[in-house]
């Protein structure tokens, strides 16, 4: 071979191996998708892990209220105004 010949040769696999980089790179399936959908799915994940822990939490608090019937009556107190038969309700306003 002339020298020619082989450094037409190494332009040409230069410029494949440049053709098949951009390729793999830059197509619908290509590392910059990959690496995209890779980040989504660690958000994915951590949103996941904090709707879980949340109701972990939820379920605690359901429980508390299924079982113990002091809650049940602090709850409705407070969050729904209810009281007990004879009883009168004060309301304590704050003047500025």
């Amino acid at each position: 071979m002339t020298k020619k010949r082989k450094k037409t040769l190494v332009y040409f696999y230069l410029i494949l191996f440049i053709i098949i980089l951009i390729i793999l790179t830059f197509n619908s399936s290509g590392l910059l998708n990959f690496y995209q959908l890779q980040i989504e799915l660690n958000e994915s994940k951590m949103k996941i892990e904090e709707v879980d822990q949340m109701n972990t939490k939820l379920d605690a608090v359901n429980d508390s209220l299924v079982s113990n019937d002091i809650k049940i009556e602090e709850v409705a107190r407070e969050r729904h105004n209810m009281k007990k038969e004879n009883e009168e309700v004060l309301k304590i306003s704050e003047e500025n």
